[in-house]
C-alpha cells in the first residue's frame, strides 16, 4: 500500500521576517499506515525559490536529507511516530511535525493450548485446542528525551554537544519545575576545568555547571573499559533552571559540555531530560489500537474454523507442527505469529548393545512417553500383559521377540512403540574358586563355579541351574582319589557342593584340600572342561 501525505508550509523569504501555515493531508491530522507500507511525504514551500533543503525526521532513528520535497518512507515495526521536516533557505528554516500511526502488531504473549506442561508433545493425531486472546491497546508515542553515544567520547580541551527533540508538546512552555533533571553521563580529573550548559528551542539557556566549580555527587559506573560518573541536575541543585521558564518545550534543546583541560581524562557519553511526569501525561499523545477476533484465522494441517480466537487442532504427522495465527486491526493492518506443537510418537527403553540380552537376565522395559496416562506391554513370548509404565522381564529362551508397548493419553489418544529383543545365552564361565567355608553363617556355604548375580535364573536362587547350562557333569574326591560326591545331570538341586559327602548335608567332609573335575555344555554350543582344588575351611 501507497500513501501520499502532503505538509504544505508558507516561507517568506525576506530578511529577519517568517511566518508558515501548516496544512497536513490526512484523517484527523493523523497519517495511518501499516508496517512496510511506503509512504511519500511532500513538505511545499509556498512562494520559494530554488535551493531549499529538506531535513527529514522519522522519529525512530532514520534521518534524510534532500533537496526535493517529497521522500519515501516505510516504517517497519508498529506504533506512535511524529515525523518532522525541517525546511531550510539561506538563514531562514522552520520546522513542521505530522503524526504517524503505523499498525502496531497486538501482544501475542496471551497464547495458550491444553496441553500440560508437563508433556514435551502430544499424542499423534490428538485433538488439541488453540486459544489466543487478544485484548484491544494504547500505543503511546515514545518521547525521545536522551541522547548517548555509542562509546564514550573523548574531549580535549574541545566542545561537545548533542540536542534531544521534543515533538508532542504543541503551544507548551516550561513552567517552574516542569524539568524535573537533567542526566549527564561524564568523567573528568578536574571537572572544575569543564563547563556544562543546556540551551532550549528559543535559545535560552542555562548554566549546569561553571569554570572554577568542581562537580561532586555523581555515581561512577564502567562504560566500554572506561570509568565515568553520572551526574544529576535539580531544579534544588542548579538555580539556572529557572533561566528556561517561558521556553517552548517542543523544538531541540541543546547540551553542551566545554573543556579547556588538554592533560586531564576527559569522556562525555550523553545525557538526558526527564520532565515532569504530570507535564509528559498530559500532552501525551497515543491512539487506540482495535483488533477484530471475529475475522481471525488459525491455520495449520488439521485446524478447525476458528471462533473468537479459538481454534482445535489435529497434529497429522511426527515431530514439529506450525500453525499461524492472522488477525487485523482496525486501520486494515494484518498481524500474525506462528506457534509451534511437537507430536511425540510412543517410545519405550529396553536393551542397550544392539537390542540383545541374555537368556534369564532381567530387562527394563520403561515407557518415555511424556504424555502416557495408560500403558500395556505385550512381551512376545505368551506370558501376561503388564499395565506399568516400568514393566521389568526376563527372558528363558533363546530368540528373537516382538515387544508392543500400548500407551493411552488422559484424552483417549493411543499410540504404539514395537521392538525387538533379541536373546542368547550367556557364554560359558567359570569362577576361579578354591576356597569355601561352610560353617552355616550364609556366607559362601556352597561351592559353585557360576555367578550368582548374573548366571542364576530368579535372583541367583541356588536351587536352580544358570541359564546358560545345557549340561554339566562334575566330580569332587579327595587326596586319596576317593570320591566325594559327583553329579552327570542339571538337576537343579546338585550343581554346587555343601561341603558334605554326596552333597546330602548329613556327613559334614573335615578341612583339607579337595579335588574336582567339571565339563559344561553351554546352550550357546561352548563346552568348558576344567580341574582344580579346593580348600575347606571351617571356621570355628
Amino acid at each position: 500500500m501507497k500513501h501520499l501525505i502532503s505538509i504544505i508550509a508558507t516561507m517568506l523569504l525576506s530578511i529577519g521576517a517568517m511566518s508558515q501555515t501548516i496544512h497536513i493531508d490526512a484523517d484527523n491530522g493523523v497519517i495511518k499506515a501499516c508496517p512496510e507500507d511506503l509512504i511519500t511525504f511532500t513538505a511545499t514551500v509556498e512562494g520559494a525559490a530554488d535551493g531549499v533543503s529538506y531535513y527529514w525526521d522519522f522519529d525512530n532513528g532514520d534521518f534524510r536529507t534532500t533537496r526535493i520535497p517529497s521522500v519515501e518512507y516505510a516504517y517497519k515495526k508498529g506504533g506512535a511516530y511524529m515525523v518532522s521536516v525541517k525546511m531550510t533557505q539561506g538563514d531562514i528554516s522552520i520546522t513542521d511535525v505530522a503524526k504517524v500511526t503505523v499498525g502496531k502488531s497486538p501482544d501475542f504473549s496471551g497464547y495458550k493450548n491444553d496441553i500440560s506442561s508437563a508433556y514435551s508433545g502430544v499424542c499423534l493425531g490428538e485433538k488439541i485446542t488453540l486459544t489466543m486472546p487478544i485484548a484491544d491497546a494504547k500505543v503511546k508515542y515514545e518521547v525521545n528525551n536522551s541522547y548517548y553515544e555509542s562509546a564514550p567520547q573523548t574531549l580535549y580541551g574541545t566542545t561537545w554537544s548533542e540536542k534531544v527533540r521534543f515533538k508532542n508538546f504543541d503551544g507548551v512552555t516550561i513552567g517552574a519545575g516542569d524539568i524535573e533533571a537533567v542526566k549527564l553521563s561524564f568523567f573528568h580529573d578536574n571537572t572544575s576545568n569543564a563547563q556544562v550548559t543546556l540551551t532550549a528551542p528559543d535559545g535560552k539557556m542555562a548554566v549546569l555547571s561553571e569554570y572554577g566549580k568542581a562537580l561532586d555527587g555523581g555515581r561512577e559506573y564502567v562504560f566500554a573499559l572506561r570509568r565515568l560518573m553520572e551526574y544529576v541536575f535539580t531544579p534544588g541543585n542548579t538555580p539556572e533552571f529557572a533561566n528556561l521558564v517561558g521556553a517552548p518545550v517542543n523544538g531541540e534543546w541543546k547540551l553542551e559540555i566545554t573543556s579547556n583541560d588538554t592533560e586531564n581524562s576527559c569522556y562525555v557519553l550523553g545525557f538526558e531530560i526527564v520532565l515532569d511526569e504530570d507535564l509528559t501525561e498530559a500532552h501525551q499523545w497515543q491512539f487506540d489500537a482495535k483488533y477484530d477476533l471475529r475475522r481471525a484465522v488459525w491455520s495449520g494441517k488439521g485446524v478447525s474454523a476458528t471462533s473468537a480466537g479459538v481454534a482445535d487442532a489435529r497434529p497429522q504427522e511426527e515431530g514439529t507442527t506450525r500453525y499461524s495465527f492472522l488477525i487485523s486491526d482496525d486501520m486494515g493492518c494484518l498481524h500474525d505469529t506462528s506457534v509451534f506443537v511437537n507430536v511425540e510418537l510412543a517410545n519405550f527403553t529396553s536393551v542397550e548393545d544392539g537390542g540383545t540380552a541374555f537368556i534369564g537376565d532381567e530387562i527394563k522395559f520403561s515407557n518415555k512417553t511424556s504424555w502416557a496416562a495408560e500403558t500395556t506391554w505385550h512381551f512376545g513370548d505368551n506370558s501376561p500383559r503388564e499395565y506399568t509404565a516400568d514393566a521389568p522381564h526376563a527372558y528363558y529362551d533363546r530368540g528373537k521377540y516382538e515387544v508392543i508397548m500400548e500407551t493411552k493419553s488422559a484424552k483417549g489418544c493411543i499410540d504404539i512403540d514395537t521392538q525387538y529383543v533379541s536373546i542368547v545365552p550367556r557364554p560359558l564361565e567359570i569362577k576361579e574358586v578354591n576356597v569355601f567355608t561352610p560353617n552355616g553363617d550364609g556366607v559362601n556355604d556352597v561351592f559353585t563355579f557360576f555367578d550368582e548375580d548374573e548366571s542364576f535364573l530368579k535372583n541367583g536362587n541356588l536351587t536352580q541351574m544358570p541359564a546358560n547350562i545345557k549340561s554339566l557333569r562334575c566330580k569332587i574326591y579327595n587326596s586319596y582319589g576317593q570320591t566325594i560326591c559327583k553329579w552327570e545331570s542339571v538337576t537343579p538341586s546338585i550343581f554346587g557342593w555343601d561341603g558334605t559327602i554326596d552333597n546330602k548335608g548329613n556327613r559334614p567332609c573335615p578341612p583339607g584340600t579337595y579335588f574336582y573335575d567339571i565339563v559344561v555344555s553351554g546352550k550357546d554350543g561352548s563346552t568348558l572342561k576344567r580341574s582344580g582344588t579346593i580348600l575347606l575351611y571351617r571356621k570355628k
